[in-house]
């Protein structure tokens, strides 16, 4: 069994990362590069003690310490698990590689590569919930592409086994509230396709946030990739959210020409 490592800083290490400039930030954590620390090619993500509460941050240790021991997760995904943080008795983030790849939404792609590369984060997310793994936190920074590959960061923000997902955005909770007849369940696949159904009409239709989605939904508008009598029946259950909500997919109903320009190119992401 591989045993997650633990990398020991001290209260004054800790305070000196603060005043490096970061890497990235969200809403409970901030990615810092500090070769001088960590080591080159590495990442450190310090999650922040106002968002995340004792409780939060030791679900997060013991997810990194199961999915750290998960051969298939290391073979299918780019960015890996290295070594948890801790200063003093507590755990305050961990370290990840920095990889090659970059956050799909921040990288001028062609229509032809965001299809290819939807499709392929599709069926990682599948992979994913084969391994018992359930990636709710979709977002186009969390989803990084490189030449012909897929892979997802923020892996301290999964549900796996019984230990559930620690933020959920609006969207996510709205869903959950509504999908579970009104009463919290535990994050599930369809609410993982939800999500990625969101995800992908944001991409395609270039809006900026899940509310404009959802207005995107109100409309008779289809994507012009996208088969419209499967996406006509996602689109009205996605419309009212009931517990009946199946979790079909709209990327898996691409046109076949527009399949057909994805299998003649390759791509390598500029």
């Amino acid at each position: 069994m591989r045993v997650l490592p633990n990398v020991k800083i001290t209260k004054k290490q800790l305070l000196s990362i603060y005043d490096h400039n970061c890497f990235n930030y969200g809403s409970e954590a901030t990615l810092y590069e500090i070769p001088s620390l960590f080591g080159s090619h590495t990442l450190a993500k310090i999650w922040s003690s106002f968002y995340c509460s004792k409780d939060v941050i030791q679900n997060k240790f013991e997810k990194l310490k199961r999915l750290y021991q998960l051969e298939a997760l290391k073979e299918m995904n780019d960015i890996q698990i290295l070594s948890t943080i801790s200063c003093g008795e507590e755990i305050v983030g961990y370290l990840m590689n920095k990889s090659a790849y970059r956050a799909i939404g921040y990288h001028p792609i062609t229509r032809t590569e965001l299809l290819y590369y939807l499709i392929l984060a599709r069926q990682k997310l599948k992979q994913f919930e084969q391994m018992g793994i359930l990636y709710g936190d979709v977002s186009n920074g969390n989803i990084l592409v490189y030449q012909n590959d897929v892979c997802f960061c923020d892996l301290d923000n999964v549900a796996y086994q019984e230990l559930e997902i620690d933020n959920m955005s609006e969207s996510l909770e709205e869903f959950m509230w509504n999908y579970g007849a009104y009463h919290f369940i535990s994050l599930d696949e369809k609410a993982v396709s939800y999500m990625y159904n969101l995800f992908t009409l944001r991409e395609l239709c270039f809006l900026e946030e899940n509310r404009l989605v959802e207005e995107y939904l109100k409309t008779e508008q289809i994507p012009r990739e996208l088969s419209p009598g499967p996406y006509k029946r996602i689109r009205e259950q996605m419309r009212v959210i009931t517990p009946s909500y199946e979790g079909h997919y709209f990327i898996d109903y691409v046109k076949d020409k527009y399949k057909q320009k994805i299998n003649s190119h390759v791509f390598e992401l500029r």
